[in-house]
């Protein structure tokens, strides 16, 4: 298995030369004496280029071999190594999966992004126009010109709905039929604002990312407060 260091690890030494280690998931601290530095004669060889079975096997000590193996299964678990059956090379993930590598673990477990098609479905020329800013370079904008006030904007099988009803916007995942209240008297910095988390959220689906801490499945932003929740 390759392994590579997520580049929102956070390592620092403590005392006795152990170690403390933090992440967008959490924490764990590694209390062997002298971790520290066990840990970062490893962490050249945590960069998705070497095989770490090959690595651990040529460790002559056993006690050793056995520290690195269960450090590695921690990593792991604690969402800290991004691993693969194959080496990992950064320069082959788009730029838009790139985004989500914190959050993703397995990289043999998600299709990397490549070209995909982009589909929005809205009543206004303006919310075209705002997604066609915004969308990844890598995605093709499918528009649909319809009489339906919600926006609805979808990548393959992963779709979002845009609605809005008595001053609060909605952003859900599946329509709102009863929130049909115009959307285009809206200000561009709002509409930016909805479709910019519509796209957060598409990526995350994407790249089945999973992490209910971090994401939801829908958000009501109130005009009356202009707060987001």
């Amino acid at each position: 298995m390759f392994y590579k260091l997520k580049d929102d690890a956070l390592v620092l030494k403590l005392k006795e030369e152990s170690i403390f280690l933090k992440n967008s998931f959490g924490d764990v601290i590694i209390s062997v004496p002298n971790s520290y530095n066990l840990f970062n004669k490893i962490k050249p060889f945590l960069n998705g280029k070497y095989d770490m079975d090959v690595i651990l096997s040529k460790i002559k000590s056993e006690k050793l071999a056995f520290f690195y193996s269960q450090l590695i299964n921690t990593l792991e678990k604690k969402h800290f190594l991004l691993f693969s059956i194959n080496p990992i090379d950064i320069d082959n993930i788009d730029s838009f999966t790139l985004k989500y590598l914190e959050y993703i673990d397995n990289l043999d477990a998600i299709t990397l992004i490549g070209h995909r098609f982009l589909r929005v479905s809205a009543n206004s020329e303006k919310v075209f126009t705002i997604v066609n800013e915004l969308k990844p370079k890598n995605f093709s904008l499918v528009t649909d010109k319809t009489n339906v006030c919600s926006i609805k904007i979808s990548v393959e099988n992963n779709v979002w709905f845009i609605s809005k009803n008595n001053n609060k916007i909605y952003l859900t995942s599946k329509p709102n039929v009863n929130y049909q209240d115009s959307l285009t008297d809206l200000p561009i910095l709002i509409l930016r604002l909805c479709i910019s988390v519509v796209f957060v959220e598409l990526g995350r689906q994407i790249c089945k990312i999973n992490n209910q801490k971090i994401f939801k499945d829908s958000y009501i932003f109130d005009l009356d407060r202009f707060t987001l929740n």
